[in-house]
């Protein structure tokens, strides 16, 4: 047996152990915590966009998420400026290649909100919120944010160290959220990874943004190179971990399913509080 095939069965006797099937099983719940403050215009904005639909009609991202231990993730895009402004697609299961390029033909005529300044804190706090109210079950909740700026509403815009972000991440991070990563868009001369902006944009994102296990944080030369970037990403989230090969039944396997179901009842407790 493997992995994928005990953790998918586990998931399956859960539900019907308590008698639900409100919250579906998934490997990941993903949400696309998305910047659309005044400095992403129009242009930038169109390739977020298509960059996140591709990233979904990939075969590689694909089979990943196919290949992942339920063979299904949850996703959702929400957007931030100087406030949370909420989600720009509902929460979506992907689990078939025909579920992907549905969602990523909805990603495509997805609507902005949202012009403001840039409220790193704000957006964090909401989209951590949303993993609570949406109506899939996993152990593993990401928040994966994109921006071009740094926090400019409760912290100064040349500023590298923001306790308000910091303070949105931990909170984040004791509760429903269980990893946060971000991909930052170069703008140069004020935000970046070239060395020459104001503000690292590397840097910033390891001092306040990133956090929990595996966390990272890359760089996109500009909105034209998102595409690219944002695949890469995608990917390294939804990745199974690498014990991945088959295991016989015993002692570990009997641990596993065991850890496994109780994160997943604390995560339905949590949701019904």
């Amino acid at each position: 047996m493997t992995i994928k095939a005990f953790i998918g069965g586990l998931s399956a006797a859960f539900v019907l152990s308590t008698g639900s099937a409100q919250s579906a099983p998934v490997s990941l719940e993903l949400m696309l915590l998305t910047d659309t403050s005044g400095s992403v215009s129009s242009t930038d904005y169109n390739l977020i966009r298509n960059g996140y639909a591709a990233a979904f009609e990939d075969n590689e991202v694909q089979q990943k998420i196919l290949n992942s231990s339920t063979g299904s993730i949850a996703v959702a895009v929400s957007f931030f400026d100087s406030f949370y402004r909420g989600l720009g697609t509902a929460w979506t299961l992907i689990d078939s290649v025909a579920s992907a390029n549905a969602y990523a033909q909805t990603l495509r005529n997805m609507n902005r909100l949202g012009s403001g300044s840039t409220g790193l804190a704000a957006g964090i706090t909401g989209a951590a919120a949303s993993f609570a109210s949406n109506d899939f079950e996993s152990t593993r909740q990401v928040i994966d944010v994109t921006g071009d700026g740094n926090e400019n509403v409760q912290c100064g815009q040349n500023e590298t160290d923001c306790a308000a972000v910091q303070n949105a991440r931990d909170a984040a991070l004791a509760g429903e959220t269980d990893v946060i990563n971000a991909l930052f868009v170069n703008d140069p001369p004020f935000f970046g990874d070239t060395g020459s902006e104001n503000v690292d944009s590397i840097l910033y994102g390891e001092t306040n943004v990133i956090g929990g296990t595996g966390s990272f944080v890359a760089a996109a030369s500009g909105f034209d190179d998102f595409e690219r970037a944002i695949r890469a990403k995608i990917i390294r989230e939804v990745a199974p971990p690498p014990n991945t090969v088959p295991v016989p039944a015993g002692l570990p396997l009997i641990l596993t399913g065991v850890l496994g179901f109780a994160a997943l009842k604390r995560r339905r407790s949590n949701k019904a509080a």
